[in-house]
């Protein structure tokens, strides 16, 4: 963002060529996919296979449940469209959400994919292999995995509810309003 601030500013915008911007943010996450999966060790996942696996199963568990009961409780329109995104990010990584938004609405007429973006600015840089992600490890140290695991248990529940009481009434009346209007045409 700020390259393209200074771009725009120096007047220099004719001499980036977008076909070249696109092809490298194509590319970007491929390496990075890339150097994650060659530094796995499989002798890790081969002594820890048990704890993966309850791992693994417990997350998919979890971004189904999100996806498909809180999702269109919060998101008043498009709920399936947004909720694809961040499903497939908490399946992978961030370009697993944004392949499932473009198959889900190809055309964008969502405006998901921009929501998507404009989420992922505040995401990032703290639970998305940022701060927070980063210093979870130290943290678990310094205070045991007990209190970090209530902590994250408090944040997750806390913003649930946020956005069942900020959004839910609304998502709920404009299904209504849905609803009776495909009624109406019926």
């Amino acid at each position: 963002m700020a390259v393209q601030i200074v771009v725009d500013q120096m007047g220099w915008g004719e001499h980036v060529s977008r076909r070249l911007m696109n092809r490298i943010s194509g590319a970007s996450p491929d390496l990075i996919i890339v150097g994650a999966v060659a530094t796995v060790s499989l002798q890790a996942i081969g002594t820890h296979f048990v704890p993966l696996l309850l791992l693994a199963g417990t997350g998919t568990v979890w971004s189904l449940a999100v996806i498909l009961l809180l999702a269109p409780r919060v998101s008043p329109t498009y709920w399936f469209e947004r909720a694809a995104g961040d499903f497939g990010q908490s399946m992978g990584v961030a370009v697993t959400g944004l392949l499932l938004m473009r198959v889900a609405d190809h055309p964008n007429r969502s405006g998901a994919l921009e929501s998507f973006g404009y989420k992922q600015v505040l995401f990032e840089p703290v639970v998305g292999g940022g701060l927070f992600t980063g210093s979870s490890v130290a943290l678990s140290a310094a205070f045991g995995p007990e209190p970090i695991l209530l902590l994250t248990l408090f944040l997750t529940f806390f913003w649930m509810v946020f956005g069942l009481v900020a959004f839910g009434k609304e998502s709920r009346a404009n299904r209504r309003a849905e609803g009776q209007s495909i009624r109406d045409r019926g």
